[in-house]
């Protein structure tokens, strides 16, 4: 009962923390380094690079989050990673991705929509849940249960979605991509 307990902390806790509902304000909508010379592969190139330097404002940039409707809620722009991340959040983010790399391959582009074949690679953090009760004692059970995580890594071959928005590429972010990105880490 404990260990269910802790999980279900665990869970909304990270989810709190990864998550940032609610709208930038309009300096925090302007895209930083993209234009509409910046191509769909140098697209992901520049996102998955601000991920992985932990600058998780200008990954945000890069994504186009569909609004999502749960009973009378109604989520818009809901961030994947809050774009202010500081102290244990950043610190929690930053160890998912000290791992994380990436391989882009074919790229088709039809119009307004481009599909990009990715190579994703992460620690396979899907078994982090069982983890942390070793680590309970620990100032952050779920950061030290990810750094401590055997480094067993996991591959997953992906088709990106890119939408053209105001003449800017987007990333269609889906829940294949979050998993992919996470290392299977997020609940499903």
């Amino acid at each position: 009962m404990k260990k269910i307990f802790s999980l279900l902390v665990l869970v909304f806790v990270f989810t709190i923390s990864l998550s940032a509902c609610g709208n930038l304000s309009d300096e925090g909508n302007k895209t930083t380094r993209l234009s509409s010379k910046t191509s769909p592969k140098q697209t992901i190139q520049i996102a998955f690079e601000a991920l992985k330097n932990g600058d998780f404002k200008k990954f945000n940039q890069f994504i186009q989050y569909k609004e999502r409707r749960e009973g009378v809620l109604i989520y818009k722009d809901n961030k994947l990673f809050g774009n202010n991340l500081n102290g244990k959040g950043k610190e929690l983010i930053e160890s998912v991705f000290s791992n994380f790399s990436y391989d882009i391959g074919e790229v088709n582009e039809n119009g307004n929509v481009t599909t990009v074949q990715v190579k994703i690679t992460n620690r396979d953090l899907s078994n982090v849940d069982n983890d942390i009760v070793r680590y309970a004692d620990a100032d952050n059970p779920l950061i030290e249960a990810i750094k401590n995580s055997d480094n067993k890594m996991i591959t997953t071959n992906l088709k990106i979605t890119l939408n053209k928005i105001d003449g800017i590429w987007k990333i269609q972010m889906d829940e294949a991509l979050t998993d992919a990105l996470c290392g299977g880490l997020l609940p499903k």
